[in-house]
This record gives C-alpha cells, structure tokens and sequence, in this order.
C-alpha cells in the first residue's frame, strides 16, 4: 500500500469537473482505503452541505486553484505587474 498523496484538511482542486460534479476547490475530509490502482477521497466544497467521492487521479493540489479566470497563466512573482 502506498501513502495517500494528500491529507485531511488540504486544499485540492476538482480536476475532472462535469455538470454533476463542479469545478473548483474542495477539501479533503475522508481517506478512503486503497482499492485497486486508485485511492479514493471524500471532498467537500464550503457551499455544499454534502462530500463527493473521487478518484486520487482526478484531484490536484490546492494551488492550481489560485489561477484567476481569463488571466494567462504566468511565473510567479510576473502577475499583475505592469508592461
């Protein structure tokens, strides 16, 4: 068995949004046993009074949930600073 590769409490960002399962960042608050080839986590956004369960390859870490929509994806320290 391998370690799960995030925590309790962390921030991680729904990588495989669809209609049923939204977009945007989640926090872990369940770690299911290892099954198979894919760990599964119980997430849950602040707004949603319910978790999702989801496959460990379908979720990033929280701070890819930082990029600001219609804002081009620059190095860090580069955003928002003038031309």
């Amino acid at each position: 068995m391998s370690d799960p590769k995030f925590e309790l409490g962390q921030a991680v960002t729904y990588a495989n949004p669809t209609l049923i399962t939204p977009g945007g960042q989640y926090e872990v608050v369940r770690i299911f046993p290892e099954e198979g080839l894919d760990r599964r986590y119980g997430i849950k956004r602040s707004d949603e009074p319910y978790e999702r369960v989801v496959k460990e390859c379908d979720l990033d870490s929280g701070e890819l949930a930082l990029a600001v929509p219609g804002e081009p994806l620059s190095p860090p320290g580069r955003r928002g600073s003038a031309s």
